[in-house]
């Protein structure tokens, strides 16, 4: 399993850096499994290690508008899969994803949540091109 090199408690705000950047999708998913508001809708898995949405159609017309200005549910899963989201299989009739530095009360590993990317400027500068 992959890991965030995460401690067991949280550590005390005095020890958190002021600026740690946290990407606004990242933020406002965390904001809504965070909800109790939410909870007919969303939260978070039994352990608090997965995000489960208990109701698709509900979850795109209640609180997706809340927070984004568009209420697709298809639009939310592919923000999650390019934040690097898995979805588990836990249970068939919810949809379980699993990221794992995306946990209950841990909002201070949520600047560890990065966008897949497809390899930065200089990383594709300095890829050699393959001679035809």
């Amino acid at each position: 399993m992959e890991s965030c090199g995460i401690s067991k408690a949280p550590p005390t705000f005095d020890r958190i850096p002021i600026a740690i950047r946290v990407a606004g999708f990242v933020s406002k998913a965390y904001e809504i499994f965070s909800n109790s508001s939410y909870s007919q809708f969303c939260g978070w898995g039994r352990d608090g290690k997965t995000i489960v949405i208990f109701d698709q159609q509900e979850f795109a017309s209640k609180v997706l508008p809340n927070h984004f200005k568009h209420s697709n549910y298809s639009s939310f899963v592919r923000q999650l899969n390019m934040y690097d989201f898995h979805k588990t299989v836990a249970n068939p009739d919810n949809c379980e994803f699993h990221h794992p530095c995306f946990l209950k009360d841990r909002a201070d590993l949520l600047h560890l949540v990065k966008r897949k990317g497809s390899g930065t400027v200089a990383e594709k500068a300095t890829t050699p091109l393959s001679s035809s």
